[in-house]
């Protein structure tokens, strides 16, 4: 992990994908974390789990509505890795 301004931030590269990043940070103002990655206006994107690295789990999906795909999870969330997929379109 990485301390930035406003939370922590860690870099993340899925499958040789052009966005290598996932900020994550403390909602400022509100109760809970916001994960951010870089995506493709109208591409969709899953957030993930894992708490061994091994297995991932889906969380939510979403369609990008701009540059950045955003995820926010509750302060009561359990502690594990997160990662940002891009989902290929049918």
């Amino acid at each position: 992990k990485i301390l930035g301004a406003g939370g922590y931030f860690g870099l993340l590269r899925i499958n040789g994908d052009a966005y290598p990043w996932l900020a994550i940070e403390k909602r400022s103002g509100a109760a809970g974390w916001r994960l951010t990655s870089p995506s493709i206006l109208g591409d969709s994107y899953r957030l993930q789990s894992s708490s061994d690295l091994q297995s991932w789990q889906p969380v939510e999906s979403q369609s990008a509505s701009g540059c950045f795909v955003e995820f926010l999870l509750p302060d009561g969330a359990p502690r594990r890795f997160y990662r940002v997929e891009r989902v290929p379109a049918p």
